[in-house]
């Protein structure tokens, strides 16, 4: 029997999870702010439920980030301390991966839904990608591109909002990082690819089907250019904060919910709306086994990513 406590401080709603034997046995969302006094009792409560004590967990996994920079230091020094106190392995995992892992809906997992037949029975078939967007501040989102399975395109970045809703807006979909002013940069000072994401591709429907609240906002289709698989591309963003991408149902003049058919957009690709499922750290404990198993990283070396205005891309542990 495995047990693995996974961590997620790096954002406005904060959560802890336990896995057993890579299934959820327990999970808890934490408000912040306040995530610094609410973390160690939650993860308490969470073991005293599910009858263990500390010393039983098998691995620790964190967040990494980007996000908020004293939420990540919070999330970061727990792990740490727990697994140099227990002397478990801990593994880092990279937010906006767990956000998109957790959105394709794997049953049990703190996601939007369950994979549908198509986006509001529009039948839309496969994503062709995803786009995960999380406000930061001054108008900026922190935003990481995949295609179908799951396979990071580039990313994560901070990238100011008229840029991603460009982006979003081209014919084919973000497939490439944003240009301009706001854009984020790669190790190496250039957009470019960071790492191979976190595989969706033996998911299931979940990872080839909208999820089943996913808000349909058309129904034709765009490809990426030769060999691309057509597809529909789902937007990962608090709702609230979709009209700074240019994806609210005002600006197409559709009244409320978009209807199967119509598009929020006169031109680009077909998008689906879906909500961030806040809180992920059933996702983070998940992502983070193949590392726990082949012992982890070093705790001495595992930092956050901030992605402070004019940073420059390091990548996660295992990005490759």
């Amino acid at each position: 029997m495995t047990w693995i406590l996974g961590i997620d401080t790096s954002g406005p709603r904060c959560g802890v999870a336990l896995l057993k034997d890579g299934e959820p046995a327990g999970a808890e969302e934490l408000a912040a702010p306040g995530t610094n006094r609410a973390l160690m009792p939650a993860v308490d409560r969470l073991c005293r439920r599910a009858g263990i004590g500390p010393r039983q967990l098998d691995g620790i996994a964190v967040a990494l980030g980007p996000g908020s920079f004293t939420g990540l230091r919070i999330g970061l020094a727990a792990a740490k301390g727990l697994a140099l106190g227990l002397g478990r392995p801990l593994a880092g995992v990279g937010t906006l991966d767990a956000v998109v892992f957790a959105a394709a809906g794997p049953a049990g997992d703190a996601a939007t839904g369950t994979a549908g037949g198509g986006a509001e029975g529009g039948g839309a078939g496969p994503w062709q990608g995803w786009l995960v967007a999380r406000p930061a501040r001054r108008g900026e989102f922190y935003a990481a591109a995949y295609d179908g399975p799951g396979r990071r395109l580039w990313g994560p970045d901070l990238v100011a909002a008229a840029a991603l809703a460009e982006a979003v807006r081209r014919p084919g979909g973000p497939v490439r990082p944003p240009a301009g002013e706001g854009a984020g940069r790669s190790a190496e000072g250039a957009p470019g690819d960071c790492g191979p994401g976190p595989a969706l591709a033996g998911r299931g429907a979940a990872a080839a089907a909208p999820a089943a609240g996913a808000r349909a906002a058309g129904a034709s289709t765009a490809s990426s250019g030769p060999g691309a698989t057509v597809g529909w591309w789902a937007v990962v963003v608090d709702p609230q904060h979709a009209a700074a991408l240019g994806l609210s149902p005002e600006e197409a003049g559709v009244e409320g919910e978009a209807a199967a058919g119509q598009s929020l957009h006169r031109r680009g690709p077909a998008v689906a709306l879906v909500p961030d499922p806040g809180a992920v750290p059933v996702a983070v404990a998940r992502l983070a086994l193949p590392r726990l198993a082949a012992g982890g990283d070093d705790p001495a070396t595992l930092a956050p990513l901030y992605l402070p205005a004019g940073s420059t891309f390091r990548p996660y542990p295992g990005a490759g």
